[in-house]
């Protein structure tokens, strides 16, 4: 099953297109994630970024991942968030706008091209994004310096599985494992190999536990992830079955564990094509 561009575009915005929601969602996963580690320290864990001085935020969001990186690079610094949701636009700027970083946001729907010139950036970050549009690594490996890094964050295949079973709905039904397999953990480092000379892979093992006593947290935490693992729109008369699915089958199993496990790509000698 696949998304079309269009309906692909809806699924994002309806998924990913209230700040409020989605930092709500955070929270829920930081709560009950038995990894309480924070995902983008180990993706920076040993990385020297003092002499970085251009960033590129592919599929930049809300700038999660853009706010932790102005942190830490030098002051003066240039982060680009790119993204085809405009309305990310100022939810971007608002998470950078404390840091000593000056900030652009570009509103673009990347594809197979990238719409800067060759040799340009020292960092280009993609957080949990590329499965969107993986044709694009190519053009990363030519925008990217030399002795510059990508940094690539992205599921497993097996993400979300425990989610599937408490709604009821069947996986094979769903496009998300299709969407994620475009750019996953298991096959990251393939589509990644013919475009840069070192590589290093990095586990991130994690799962979401909610007992009954967190039916509430659960019931937000699907209700956000549900427009990407449907492929219709999510009205409230679709909700109000999946929702019942939920509370009855985790009254029922009194505990569901949901599967997050993500991987972390650090790519380094880009090897333009």
């Amino acid at each position: 099953m696949k998304f079309s561009k269009f309906r692909l575009k809806k699924k994002i915005q309806s998924s990913f297109g209230d700040p409020n929601i989605h930092l709500l969602a955070r929270e829920i996963i930081r709560k009950y994630s038995s990894n309480k580690r924070d995902i983008r320290d180990a993706a920076l864990e040993g990385i020297d970024l003092t002499r970085t001085a251009k960033i590129l935020d592919m599929g930049c969001g809300f700038g999660h991942m853009s706010e932790k990186i102005c942190n830490i690079v030098p002051e003066g610094s240039v982060i680009t968030g790119i993204d085809a949701c405009y309305n990310n636009r100022k939810p971007f700027l608002e998470a950078v706008k404390e840091s000593a970083c000056r900030v652009d946001f570009i509103h673009y729907i990347i594809n197979k091209a990238l719409p800067f010139l060759s040799d340009t950036y020292d960092l280009i970050i993609c957080s949990y994004s590329i499965y969107f549009f993986p044709a694009i690594v190519p053009e990363v490996s030519r925008v990217l310096k030399s002795d510059g890094l990508f940094l690539v964050i992205t599921h497993s295949e097996n993400s979300f599985e425990g989610l599937y079973r408490i709604i009821g709905l069947d996986k094979d039904k769903s496009p998300h494992p299709e969407l994620v397999k475009a750019f996953s953990a298991e096959n990251g480092y393939d589509k990644l190999n013919n475009y840069f000379r070192n590589i290093k892979r990095i586990d991130f093992k994690n799962r979401l536990t909610f007992a009954v006593e967190d039916m509430e947290y659960l019931t937000v935490y699907a209700r956000f992830k549900l427009p990407l693992l449907l492929d219709i729109e999510v009205s409230e008369d679709i909700w109000v079955v999946y929702e019942k699915n939920l509370k009855e089958n985790l009254t029922r199993m009194k505990r569901i564990v949901i599967e997050k496990n993500d991987a972390i790509f650090q790519c380094r000698g880009p090897l333009c094509p």
